[in-house]
């Protein structure tokens, strides 16, 4: 498995594995309804363009194709955190949580933090995250309970 800096290349990719999972693994903590607010189409191109251009943005890749992949912003905020639904449990969100914590160390970030969906809050607990407070996120008018988690990288 590669972790690497993503590529224009990738976005395709990228916005179907958000989409698909949502879709096959959220869906497992999430309503119909919710999850149809969160991700009701697979975002376009134009989309990702511009947003992964806010962010530093690594993926997980295995035989060309992409498996995971993660957002970091300049302040440690962990943005999109997803992996493939056939590779959940495999070390994929591992390796890439590995790539962050690398990166945030190297440039004096002095913490991470996230909003977390029901089902990544125990990874993100298993990663030396905690849990800052409960919140709900709205979505095209749609509450989402989520997790505001922090990890501090310095003491």
């Amino acid at each position: 498995m590669l972790i690497r800096t993503h590529r224009n290349r990738d976005i395709p990719a990228i916005a179907r594995l958000y989409y698909d999972t949502i879709h096959r693994v959220n869906s497992h903590d999430y309503a119909l309804e919710q999850i149809e607010a969160w991700a009701p189409t697979i975002p376009d191109a134009a989309f990702w363009k511009e947003r992964v251009s806010a962010y530093r943005v690594y993926v997980a890749e295995e035989d060309g194709h992409i498996i995971g992949f993660t957002e970091l912003g300049a302040d440690g905020h962990i943005d999109c955190f997803f992996v493939h639904h056939q590779w959940q449990r495999r070390g994929v969100g591992m390796r890439l949580m590995e790539r962050l914590v690398v990166a945030a160390t190297k440039e004096k970030t002095p913490r991470l933090y996230a909003e977390v969906s029901i089902t990544a809050k125990p990874f993100f607990l298993s990663q030396q995250f905690v849990v800052i407070k409960e919140r709900e996120a709205i979505r095209r008018n749609v509450k989402l309970k989520q997790f505001a988690m922090e990890r501090w990288l310095v003491a």
